[in-house]
């Protein structure tokens, strides 16, 4: 925008209002300006405010969630854009500079009230200088109505202008202009004193912009920083990736050791398991021993008997009885022991009875029964529907609770026949109950 000087011309009323004319259009013109500075600057603030939002988002990816290279790249990437942003930026914040300065310059020079002509001060300069030249004649209605006898100097008003004759022809010497439309002083004095206000209101907004751009430009250099604590961060992290790696590697050679140890446990185990197999046959000789003892030993037998009653009193409920057949093995399975020994083993029976009733025990008491080798909770489910029970015809096994591999309980025919008629119609529970007065324990071995 340019201002120019002007010297309004004095002798005519057109030329003021020349003048005037020109002033207010320097005055809207200046206000235009003032408004495109001011959305200059909003266009910058727009500019800090985005700035400032990818300063944000450089900061949730400096200390967000991500991590690795690809969020150090795109880190870099961001700052390299807001660089390139604040460059574009700066050379309008230049340009507005410049702008300003020179609007103030041409605001200044405007003409103030004191080095402007007023109406009245043009009137009076008008009619001093044509005051002795002129003489005014009178109004005519229009161009065509003026006198044809006419003298030189002789002025008449049509309508809103004055024509005099210089001799020769009528001609036009001013008219009137109506001035309420147009700026007066004071209006002048209050929109340059707008101006000036809007324009000390933008230096002040360019200079806080100035300190926003010093302030960015300083985060700046904090997150070039921090990228490259990033970088160095990766570089650690690489190190123990390394590190992970050995350690891995170290591993699989242990487990590789460790797989060679449990090949020779499998060996040993399967040693193991060929010892047990000969233990099997060792036992199954040492049975043979007792059931050739319990045959031949009439005495035996009758003291076997009375093993039997405090067996059928104890009810096979006590845990520590496998311990107490234990010994009767031991006597048993040496055939030159002494057969008077066995009396020891039943009163310790019989003691153990005592005590067992003592703390509330119940001899003569079942948890379950042994069919066909396998164990059936003694409860209200109907034998011929057990799935072990499989068609057989005879000899149910109870087990005593607690010693399920030992002592087999036998009808007392011993012929393996079922004394209670069809067993579909029985539960276990029945049975038991029907067979307790008919069966003995008998000695057997597994």
């Amino acid at each position: 925008m340019v201002l120019g000087w002007y010297e309004p011309n004095p002798t005519t009323a057109e030329g003021v209002k020349d003048q005037v004319v020109e002033v207010q259009g320097e005055v809207e013109q200046a206000k235009k300006d003032i408004d495109a500075a001011e959305q200059a600057i909003e266009t910058l603030e727009g500019s800090v405010a985005e700035a400032e939002e990818a300063i944000d988002n450089i900061n949730d990816a400096l200390y967000g969630t991500g991590e690795g290279e690809e969020a150090v790249a795109g880190l870099v990437e961001r700052v390299e854009t807001l660089e390139d942003e604040m460059d574009a930026v700066q050379p309008d914040v230049e340009t507005l500079k410049t702008d300003v300065a020179g609007l103030k310059t041409a605001v200044g020079n405007v003409y103030t009230k004191e080095e402007t002509y007023t109406k009245e001060d043009v009137n009076d300069l008008v009619s001093n200088a044509i005051s002795g030249v002129f003489h005014f004649r009178g109004s005519v209605e229009s161009f065509d109505k003026l006198p044809t006898e006419k003298a030189e100097g002789d002025v008449y008003q049509v309508v809103d202008k004055e024509y005099a004759w210089n001799g020769t022809e009528w001609v036009e010497l001013g008219f009137l202009v109506d001035l309420s439309s147009y700026a007066t002083r004071t209006y002048v004095d209050d929109a340059v004193k707008a101006v000036a206000d809007d324009l000390d209101l933008a230096e002040e907004a360019i200079e806080a912009l100035q300190g926003v751009d010093e302030t960015i430009n300083g985060r700046l250099d904090g997150h070039d920083e921090a990228i490259e604590d990033l970088q160095g961060a990766d570089t650690a992290i690489g190190e123990r990736i390394d590190g992970i790696e050995e350690d891995i590697t170290a591993l699989i050679e242990e487990d590789e050791r460790l797989a060679g140890l449990i090949e020779g446990h499998d060996d040993r185990i399967e040693a193991l398991e060929t010892a047990k197999t000969g233990f099997d046959t060792h036992f199954e000789t040492v049975d043979g021993q007792i059931k050739a003892l319990q045959n031949a030993d009439t005495d035996f037998v009758q003291q076997f008997a009375a093993v039997n009653g405090t067996i059928e009193a104890l009810g096979l409920a006590d845990e520590g009885f496998t311990t107490k057949i234990g010994t009767l093995e031991n006597y048993v399975g040496t055939p030159t022991g002494n057969l008077g020994a066995l009396y020891p083993a039943v009163e310790s029976l019989n003691q153990r009875l005592n005590d067992i009733v003592a703390e509330g025990g119940e001899p003569n008491q079942l948890n379950g029964i042994s069919i066909n080798g396998t164990l059936v909770p003694v409860n209200d489910s109907l034998i011929a529907e057990l799935p072990v029970f499989a068609g057989a015809t005879a000899g149910l096994v109870p087990v005593a609770a607690n010693e399920l591999t030992d002592y087999h309980f036998l009808s007392a025919t011993g012929n393996w026949t079922n004394p209670f008629g069809d067993l579909g119609n029985l539960t276990v529970k029945e049975y038991v109950d029907k067979a307790a007065e008919e069966i003995v324990v008998e000695w057997s071995a597994i």
